[in-house]
Order: C-alpha cells, then sequence, then structure tokens
C-alpha cells in the first residue's frame, strides 16, 4: 500500500520513524546484553569447579566483574528505552547513579523542552555496543587469555546483527497500532 503523509507533516513523521527506530536499535542491544549474560552465567559453574587452575581461577574473578558491567549497562539502557520522553535534566538526573558520565556542556544548546529523545536522536548520547559493552568486557577478559570467551560474545552480536531480531526492527509496515501510537499525525493510505 501507499502513504500518503502530507507535506507539512514529513518532519513529524520523519521524528516519529527514528524514534521507532531508537526503540528498536535499544531493545536488540538489550537482548544481545541478555544473550551474554546467559552465556556467561555458564562459566561460574566452570569457575567454581576447579578454582585453584589459574584459568578458572581467573574466571571466578572476572564474570562477576563482566555480569556486574552488564546488568548496569542493562539498567541504563533499560531506563533510556522506558524513557526518551522524559525531560532531558530530569533523564540525565535519573542516570547518573546508572553509570553515565555526560558532560553538561554538551547538553546546554538544548531548551527546557527538550527530552532525553532529544539527545540520543541528535547522537550528543550514543547507546553503543562496542563503548559500553565489548570493550570493556575485552578489558575484563583478555583476549590472550579468553580467546573463546570474547569469540562467543562477538558471535553473539553477529547473530544479532546479522538475524531475525534486528530484521523485526528494521522494517516498519504501516499498522492500526502505529497509527494509533503516532496520532499526532495522520497517515492515510490508498
Amino acid at each position: 500500500e501507499d502513504v500518503v503523509i502530507p507535506l507539512e507533516k514529513i518532519g513529524d513523521y520523519t521524528i516519529i520513524c527514528e524514534h521507532f527506530n531508537i526503540e528498536c536499535s535499544v531493545k536488540n542491544k538489550l537482548e544481545m546484553v541478555d544473550a551474554v549474560i546467559a552465556d556467561l552465567q555458564k562459566y561460574l559453574t566452570l569457575a567454581k569447579t576447579d578454582p585453584d587452575a589459574s584459568k578458572e581461577g581467573l574466571l571466578q574473578n572476572a564474570v562477576p566483574k563482566a555480569l556486574e558491567l552488564l546488568t548496569l549497562v542493562k539498567k541504563r539502557w533499560t531506563y533510556i528505552l522506558e524513557n526518551l520522553d522524559f525531560p532531558l535534566k530530569q533523564a540525565l538526573t535519573e542516570l547518573k547513579p546508572l553509570g553515565l558520565k555526560f558532560p553538561a556542556a554538551a547538553v546546554k544548546p538544548y531548551g527546557q523542552d527538550a527530552t532525553l529523545f532529544d539527545i540520543v536522536y541528535d547522537r550528543v548520547l550514543r547507546i553503543s555496543w562496542h563503548t559500553e559493552v565489548r570493550d570493556p568486557l575485552a578489558k575484563i577478559f583478555p583476549s590472550n587469555i579468553f580467546e573463546d570467551i570474547l569469540e562467543d560474545i562477538d558471535t553473539i552480536h553477529d547473530k544479532f546483527c546479522t538475524g531475525v531480531s534486528l530484521s523485526r526492527c528494521t522494517c516498519m509496515p504501516v499498522t492500526e497500532t502505529f497509527t494509533r501510537t503516532f496520532r499526532s499525525i495522520r497517515i492515510t493510505t490508498r
């Protein structure tokens, strides 16, 4: 079906599509975090079997650190996902305990009506798998010792980037739910 959007509503439609895409992207990343947490759980059992062995001893320290990191990232990304439309000042205050280090100068240009979505949309606040998850995990699990764990993490990432999880967020059919959700614009079909 063709979608007809009045010219004066194109900007609104674009913002709504971006909002939807950001939500899908964050949901996809949260699913990846859950998959990595589940994968790392199996190493906790291995670490308990022989804590005196060198790799197992290192696992005993590294896995809890990794799970702590992933739990914090998950809380932060979940907050962002659930509060995209919150006032920016309030959201940034609530994100501090969740590990968000954000310079005040970066949000200075935004007015009183700014929302968390505004800085995510403008990429002032980036939600990055590599920066927030993969790179810190590589420090926790040095590749010379834990190459297999890092390969598992990369495999999970690759699966989500090429599989069904991503594809369900990249196509946005115009549905009744979509039009009900975003009543600020009127979408008509021919």
